[in-house]
């Protein structure tokens, strides 16, 4: 890599009204301009770690290429002298050899393009390009829910950007027997799972046996990219049950992601009523029913060492195993047989 990905700055501390400074690892963002066969395509937002598995993982999951062989080289530059001596943040430079038949086709739509951190529709000009999978992704043997699980634990063993820097995203490859071969991090989500294709591209591995997991969302963007590079499952830890409550129920919604969180959550003093929506998790420890009501012993011990008269409610679905994404999904079902 050609600049580090984390950098050590001076930070302020507050706690309890004594100030201390002292050094923090942060991590590094940096502008990443992308070039095919000399022209210049797209400038990202990136971590500068591992760039030639993001350079050919975006131009995989993009559809500026069909499959790794396309690509007949990189070439990584160094950041231009004069930008670093004006202390201006520095590019880096990704150059990509892709076969001739693409380049005409990546010159006929070319398109301006400046990406921001993991947002966004990178290279689309219209609605027209905002659905660019249409073959149906290839799955391969049946996933076990446990493996997912145990892999969802584990993946923090495999973040050390994250636990540097508590600023990172992370995807990681996970195979049939729930164990994580391979994980890669950046400060945007979609750049995660874009070096991760593409380190799997460079690889030759089969995207289609075992699963891809992240740290963020799934929005379709990321979904798509994954069709887009053969993937057959994936899995993500962030926030769908949030989403499912506040549409099942028309509350606002606080995403705690997982138990831990639960426990920890905050809640604003102003709020008076709280309803705790758990997963019915099967597990012997019923970690998210436990937490739940953690989370509401908490909140009522709180109220009343302020003063004040909160409402604290916790649900958990009936049916073992199931939490509020199945309950919304199902009640979609229902409105669907009904109409």
């Amino acid at each position: 890599d050609l600049q580090p990905a984390v950098v050590s700055l001076p930070a302020l501390r507050i706690d309890g009204g004594q100030r201390s400074e002292f050094s923090d690892a942060v991590i590094e963002e940096r502008p990443i301009a992308l070039s095919y066969n000399g022209v210049a395509h797209a400038v990202m937002m990136a971590t500068p770690h591992d760039l030639d598995d993001f350079a050919l993982g975006f131009a995989l999951s993009e559809g500026l290429i069909d499959a790794p062989a396309d690509c007949q080289g990189i070439e990584l530059r160094a950041p231009g002298e004069a930008a670093a001596q004006a202390g201006m943040p520095t590019a880096c430079e990704v150059h990509l050899e892709i076969a001739s038949r693409l380049f005409v086709r990546l010159k006929e739509k070319r398109r301006a393009l400046a990406g921001r951190t993991g947002c966004g529709l990178c290279g689309v000009d219209s609605l027209d390009g905002v659905a660019r999978c249409h073959t149906p992704v290839r799955r391969g043997a049946a996933l076990s829910a446990a493996r997912m699980f145990a892999a969802v634990k584990a993946l923090e063993r495999h973040q050390p950007l994250r636990q540097s820097t508590g600023a990172a995203h992370a995807a990681a490859w996970v195979n049939l027997a729930g164990d994580i071969e391979l994980a890669r991090e950046d400060v945007g989500r979609h750049n995660a799972l874009d070096k991760l294709i593409g380190a799997r591209a460079k690889a030759g591995a089969d995207n289609r046996d075992g699963f891809a997991l992240v740290s963020s969302r799934a929005s379709y963007e990321m979904v798509q990219k994954s069709a887009l590079a053969g993937i057959g499952a994936l899995a993500a830890m962030s926030a769908p049950t949030a989403l499912a409550v506040r549409l099942r129920t028309g509350k606002p919604t606080w995403a705690a992601i997982n138990c831990g969180n639960l426990e920890r959550i905050w809640i604003p003093e102003p709020v008076r009523r709280v309803c705790i929506y758990a997963d019915n998790d099967a597990d012997a420890e019923f970690a998210g029913q436990a937490s739940a009501y953690i989370l509401a012993q908490r909140l009522v011990r709180e109220a009343k060492k302020a003063g004040i008269h909160r409402t604290v409610e916790v649900f958990v679905p009936r049916q073992a195993g199931t939490d509020w994404a199945d309950i919304w999904l199902a009640s979609l079902a229902k409105d669907k047989r009904a109409a």
